[in-house]
């Protein structure tokens, strides 16, 4: 029995494999989805209570043969509970089925369409804690539901099916019992996305038939798009007993434009991309010279008569950092700050500023001057001023403060350098 029911599970696979082959080449809608949902044994074990229910789930792949008939294969692994007559504690049975079905539409080219499901398949099973290990059975189930097309590529269903097994021992592997095999029915609600070109239903357009019309211009190339509003065009132009060619050319122009936009869309992501990677290195880089000038000790400070240019201040103000006179290094970024507040490294100052206030131990005043940062309408910083905001909110003893500072990090600069380490604080707070 084993033997015959692997063969003709894996036959049934095969066959639906060939039949997605076939459907590619014709150009038929290949579906694939997932569906969730509950389970309820009809065996000779009680069942009654919500407490009995179980769940179940299953992967789809299924091709469209014809309008209304669509072949489907489900791998799915699910549940049943029932109660023991013993009144030993609740038992279970897990199961894998792995079953091929056909489902009738009867609406096929509505948006809303009732449809009923046939099918067999395999089960693979075992009783918890009966120690028998799994085994496999064959069922045999029939069904119907409601198909809901959200879009052209995107269905929801909403379905139910009792599922007939050919033994006794879906409940009980010790022995069987009573005079009838088991079932079970399951309620089951899900999804399928299809693949393709779409389904052979041209010339329908919001769910209502109208003519369809090819493209002379292509022979044997047809834009679905440009196809359903010619259908449209020319069902109108019909009841009007006029012909409107600008509107197809208007709609050419437009969907030739939209086209152009989101080219140049891809391709200025592309660039911001690279840029972010690119600024990523260059900060590592910066990070690696950093210690380094910590690691060579105090650095001389170049004196000059004159102070004027942002660009001199700047350097001998990170200089005094890096030589840990910090005090000085604070006096020289604010000098900054106040003559050059527009200055592109305007933030940069305000950074180094609280980096000062924490190389000197002062927590309260480093957290106040790294928000600052934040306040700056552009600046590379940012991030960096979040991250140490959380760091020396842990340092003081202040968890959720550190986890909401991490927080906003992650939500505000996913392409941020720090966000791994930020990422593996909140898991530890």
């Amino acid at each position: 029995m084993r033997k015959q029911i692997v063969i003709t599970s894996v036959a049934a696979f095969m066959l639906l494999t060939l039949g997605l082959a076939s459907a590619q080449t014709s150009g038929n809608k290949i579906g694939i989805g997932m569906n969730l949902g509950v389970n309820r044994l009809y065996g000779d074990r009680g069942s009654q209570g919500s407490e009995n229910i179980g769940f179940g789930t299953e992967a789809v792949l299924s091709y469209r043969i014809l309008p209304f008939l669509e072949l489907a294969y489900a791998l799915g692994y699910g549940q049943v509970r029932y109660d023991d007559p013993l009144r030993l504690p609740q038992k279970t049975t897990d199961f894998v089925n792995s079953d091929l079905k056909g489902n009738f539409e009867v609406l096929p080219n509505s948006r809303f369409s009732p449809y009923a499901s046939v099918g067999l398949g395999a089960l693979w099973y075992a009783v918890r804690n009966q120690g028998f290990g799994r085994v496999w059975d064959a069922e045999f189930f029939g069904g119907g539901g409601l198909r809901y097309r959200a879009s052209s590529s995107f269905d929801i269903y909403l379905g139910a099916d009792y599922r007939y097994i050919t033994s006794d021992t879906f409940d009980n592997q010790r022995s069987e019992e009573g005079s009838s095999d088991d079932g079970y029915f399951n309620v089951r609600s899900g999804f399928t996305y299809r693949l393709g070109s779409g389904r052979d239903n041209e010339g329908v357009i919001a769910g209502q038939e109208v003519p369809f019309y090819e493209i002379d211009e292509e022979p044997g190339i047809v834009d679905p798009e440009y196809a359903g509003m010619q259908a449209q065009t020319s069902r109108q132009n019909i009841a009007g007993g006029q012909q409107s060619p600008k509107d197809m050319t208007e709609y050419v122009k437009l969907k030739s434009r939209i086209d152009d936009l989101s080219q140049k869309v891809d391709t200025r992501e592309k660039e911001i991309s690279v840029l972010q990677r690119d600024l990523g290195q260059r900060r590592r880089v910066l990070s690696s010279l950093e210690n380094k000038v910590s690691a060579q000790g105090p650095v001389a400070v170049r004196t000059s008569s004159s102070m004027s240019g942002f660009s001199e201040i700047y350097e001998k103000a990170l200089t005094h950092f890096y030589n840990q006179n910090y005090s000085q290094a604070i006096s020289m970024f604010d000098l900054l700050l106040s003559q050059y507040a527009n200055h592109s490294l305007a933030s940069n100052c305000q950074f180094w500023i609280a980096q000062s206030h924490l190389g000197m131990s002062q927590y309260p005043q480093a957290i106040e001057e790294f928000t600052k940062v934040l306040a700056f309408e552009r600046s590379f910083k940012k991030d960096d001023a979040l991250f140490h905001v959380g760091k020396t909110y842990l340092q003081i003893g202040s968890g959720d403060m550190a986890r909401s500072a991490f927080t906003q990090l992650i939500q505000q600069f996913p392409y941020s350098e720090f966000l791994d380490e930020a990422k593996g604080y909140v898991a530890r707070l």
